[in-house]
């Protein structure tokens, strides 16, 4: 959204008369508002797909997503909802790591509540993929069992849930700790206090 050059290419589409055939998708963290000359482009458009990328909500979005706030994320999500044109559709792409495994049970709560279709009843997709560099054989035990716990009532996630299954057997590596102390040095931010999973990392040196 804070790029305009998505208007001389819809203005363009327009212009050649096939802007009414284009299905449009986006990725947006949702702390930018579309700007009406926008939301106009996207009214002659065949369909437009908002795939909002939040990982978390509360404080683990604004750690994962800093400096984003998710109070602010979240009303401009229902401001969307409730006054896009009628082809808007939406979708949720989740990054999923051992940081916010944890997350994800909460997350798709609030998909449900919030965002699972839009306000015409048109149902909104709910996508996950893994995140690079940050494995979730590597966490401990403990938390994957919660994990599977949490989320194994949760169609959208069986590949998750089988994927921790499967590395129960592989020991923890916490190394992956250093990349968040690193962020936290950068940002002056705690990923103990944003992060459910510090609730199940014992005291050690990585």
């Amino acid at each position: 959204m804070l790029n305009n050059d998505q208007i001389d290419l819809l203005l363009k589409l327009e212009q050649q008369g096939v802007l009414q055939h284009v299905f449009i998708s986006y990725n947006t963290n949702a702390t930018i508002m579309p700007s009406d000359k926008i939301v106009d482009l996207w009214s002659r458009a065949r369909l437009v797909k908002l795939f909002f990328s939040i990982d978390a909500t509360g404080s683990a979005f604004e750690y994962i997503r800093w400096p984003a706030k998710w109070q602010q994320a979240t009303d401009n999500i229902c401001a969307m909802k409730n006054n896009l044109p009628n082809n808007v559709m939406f979708g949720c792409n989740i990054t999923v790591g051992n940081y916010n495994l944890l997350e994800m049970a909460d997350l798709y709560d609030w998909f449900d509540q919030n965002i699972s279709c839009n306000r015409e009843g048109d149902t909104s997709d709910f996508c996950w993929q893994s995140s690079t560099g940050f494995d979730l054989r590597d966490l401990p035990l403990e938390a994957k069992v919660r994990a599977v716990e949490q989320l194994q009532k949760i169609s959208e996630f069986d590949g998750l849930v089988n994927y921790v299954k499967s590395t129960f057997q592989h020991d923890e590596d916490l190394s992956w700790i250093n990349k968040l102390q690193a962020l936290d040095a950068k940002r002056n931010t705690d990923w103990k206090s944003a992060l459910t999973v510090s609730k199940f990392i014992k005291e050690k040196t990585c």
